[in-house]
């Protein structure tokens, strides 16, 4: 008899409503990393801390051997040839050892990390300024004699690199890392604890911001310009001023200007003075003081330019333990509104006024255009929101929709003269850090995943749901008492990603007509704040871990140096008749891959109720039995493609085929994968199945 041949292209993602038998064979019942994409599933991404410094997983290497060796070189050793001036950092212990240091006779190869300049064969290599060896051999960069020996050296190079990342400096979590104007900033307690520092990612790992000292201005007649030196007419102490503030009542031209400079560079220690610019007596300053910010809590941040000057793109943050503040180049600029305690918890930007919220449900804008100035006479205010606010969202361009716990309300206009706070359902809100903007304003409540949607009249709103077909995957997470931590968004892929205490989280992709979802894990990271924006690569996604390391996400092929484990469950299919037996030969699977991917293929038949042997073993397992393969892939498009990128010899597309003997009236296919150390991810796009009909069950 003739074999059908059914064929199933993923996508839908995760249903865990539907009955057994109406669960569309491209959907999955279970999976863990896996990502849903508009081209199938996609093993997840890998994440690796990250400082400025090059990323672990594009770390290069260098072999350079060398004999007449007459003292050790040693791992973390820097090598520098005498003649070339080339150096490079070794990486591991001399590969393939022969002779003696003490009889100079010492011969084996070097792999280098760092490299700079070129070595030359036959030149000598010192280490401290004491020769030890002789280049006996040109070097060689990125290249082994077989392609399982480059790919050992790679991963060794990876994770050295790996151990040159550094923790932001300070104690307890990360509490907040962004990312504005193409740099990546991170917050974290100092050792102490008795302020929050912000650091800047540099080449050289974390830089810690210099500090920014404010001056209250008084008796003011000259206007104070951004750029210029001040100087102490009784100190002598000078500065430049990066931030002015004007106060209510100020008036420079009655000599009664008021208000206070940020200042940086300083030379000398200011009294109270009176202070010169450019030769003229322009104000009485008193003794400047450095800004710090209060420790604790989770930093929240936007950038908008308040200001209309170019160079005044500025970033602004709240964190819920001190008072808000702005980004300055050197440091930080706290907000003066007035409220006791001054602790804003979220923070956005409407009408280009700076919003904040204050436990207790208070809602602060500041003056248009000001975001230091919080008087009402010069256009700021505040509204009531009647319970504790938990998160905040730009709803649109020209709405902010805000939540409570049990409250949802939108706030639209321009200006104090005509903001409204529209209450949209006192009867459901957000948990606090899971509302993002992707399309629409999306949120988790009690009930599931939400939608807060404009309607067809202008300004208006609507909620809806989105957790439809894994609505269940939330109540099963609430019983067992995990809690959300936090939500990003990853705009490359129109996802956005929902993270649990216990360390696992759900993607949802937003690309198709309804939303589809998949779990997925971060090893032994930790998250406790996100964050992202553009760099010079792209877009970059991070994590602030508990650990003090900083993440990027999407980055890598690992963990964090942790092989990645994937598996993905299909429904158990009928194939058109759930009372009819079906013999089972053969199952393909089909995926855009790498050069080497690893998949393992299992089956289980009629709901994995009773034992049936397949083509190694019929339980579970991740790599293990003869249904694992080694998957020839990673072939590219001719002009589409990028030269060492790709392995133009592998075809565009790879297969995988598993041989099963069953017989059952269904069956489910587990593909699962643990990934090597340097392994890219691969998506599964369409599994094929080989059955024959046997007999109908009466």
């Amino acid at each position: 008899m003739s074999q059908n041949v059914s064929t199933y292209p993923f996508g839908g993602g995760l249903d865990t409503n539907s009955a057994a038998l109406a669960v569309p064979p491209s959907y999955l019942i279970g999976a863990m990393n896996y990502e849903p994409l508009a081209e199938g599933y996609a093993r997840v991404q890998g994440h690796e801390r990250f400082d400025g410094q090059t990323a672990p997983s594009k770390a290069k290497f260098t072999t350079l051997p060398f004999a007449a060796g007459s003292s050790p070189i040693a791992q973390g050793d820097t090598v520098t040839g005498v003649t070339s001036g080339a150096t490079g950092i070794v990486i591991t212990a001399p590969l393939g050892f022969a002779g003696g240091w003490d009889a100079g006779t010492a011969a084996a190869t070097l792999l280098l990390g760092k490299t700079t300049g070129t070595f030359q064969s036959g030149e000598p290599l010192s280490v401290g300024g004491v020769n030890r060896a002789v280049a006996d051999g040109p070097p060689l960069a990125n290249a082994a004699e077989t392609e399982a020996l480059r790919r050992e050296y790679d991963i060794l190079a990876r994770e050295w690199q790996r151990t040159r990342i550094g923790r932001v400096p300070g104690e307890g979590p990360v509490r907040g890392v962004a990312v504005h104007d193409g740099e990546v900033f991170a917050w974290r307690d100092r050792t102490g604890g008795d302020f929050l520092e912000v650091y800047r990612a540099t080449g050289n790992g974390w830089q810690a911001l210099a500090g920014v000292y404010r001056m209250t201005i008084v008796q003011g007649s000259i206007f104070p310009p951004l750029g210029a030196t001040i100087t102490g007419s009784v100190s002598g102490a000078t500065a430049s001023i990066i931030n002015f503030v004007e106060r209510p009542g100020s008036d420079f031209s009655l000599g009664t200007g008021r208000g206070f400079i940020d200042v940086v560079n300083l030379s000398g220690t200011f009294v109270e003075e009176t202070i010169v610019i450019d030769g003229a007596s322009a104000f009485k300053g008193r003794e400047p003081s450095i800004q710090r910010t209060s420790a604790g809590g989770r930093v929240r941040t936007i950038s908008h330019n308040f200001y209309g000057a170019s160079d005044r793109y500025r970033l602004y943050g709240a964190t819920g333990s001190g008072r808000a503040f702005e980004l300055l180049p050197e440091g930080v600029a706290p907000i003066i509104t007035g409220m006791v305690p001054d602790f804003p918890q979220r923070i956005f930007e409407i009408g280009n006024h700076l919003g904040l919220t204050f436990p207790g449900g208070s809602i602060q804008f500041s003056g248009i255009g000001d975001p230091h100035t919080y008087e009402v006479l010069l256009g700021a205010g505040e509204i009531g929101f009647g319970t504790d606010i938990t998160d905040v969202v730009q709803a649109n361009e020209t709405a902010v929709a805000i939540f409570g716990e049990s409250k949802i309300a939108v706030l639209q206009g321009n200006d104090a003269e005509n903001f409204v706070l529209d209450t949209l359902t006192e009867e459901a809100g957000a948990e606090p850090d899971t509302a993002q903007r992707i399309s629409r304003t999306m949120y988790l409540d009690r009930r599931g995943l939400r939608s807060l949607d404009a309607t067809q009249a202008f300004g208006n709103f609507k909620t809806g749901t989105l957790s439809g077909q894994f609505e269940r995957y939330f109540r099963v997470k609430r019983k067992a008492g995990a809690e959300p931590i936090g939500s990003y968004v990853c705009k490359a892929k129109s996802q956005y990603r929902l993270m649990w205490d216990d360390g696992t989280g759900l993607t949802v992709y937003m690309g198709d007509k309804k939303p589809s979802a998949l779990p997925f894990s971060v090893g032994d990271m930790r998250p406790f704040c996100f964050g992202g924006g553009e760099v010079e690569d792209g877009e970059a996604l991070f994590a602030g871990g508990e650990d003090g390391y900083v993440y990027r996400l999407d980055s890598g092929d690992s963990f964090d140096g942790e092989k990645i484990k994937a598996f993905a469950i299909t429904p158990f299919n009928h194939f058109g008749n759930p009372q009819m037996d079906n013999r089972f030969h053969k199952v393909t699977l089909e995926l855009e891959a790498p050069a080497i991917a690893r998949i393992g293929i299992t089956v289980q038949f009629d709901y994995g109720d009773g034992y049936q042997p397949v083509a190694g073993d019929q339980n579970f397992t991740v790599m293990g039995g003869p249904s694992d393969f080694l998957i020839a892939g990673g072939g590219g498009l001719w002009g589409s493609a990028i030269w060492d990128q790709m392995y133009w010899s592998a075809p565009v597309e790879s297969r995988a085929e598993a041989y099963v003997e069953g017989i059952g009236r269904n069956a489910s296919f587990i593909f699962a994968t643990e990934a090597a150390l340097d392994e890219p991810s691969h998506t599964l796009q369409a599994y094929l199945v080989h059955t024959t009909p046997r007999k109908m069950r009466r």
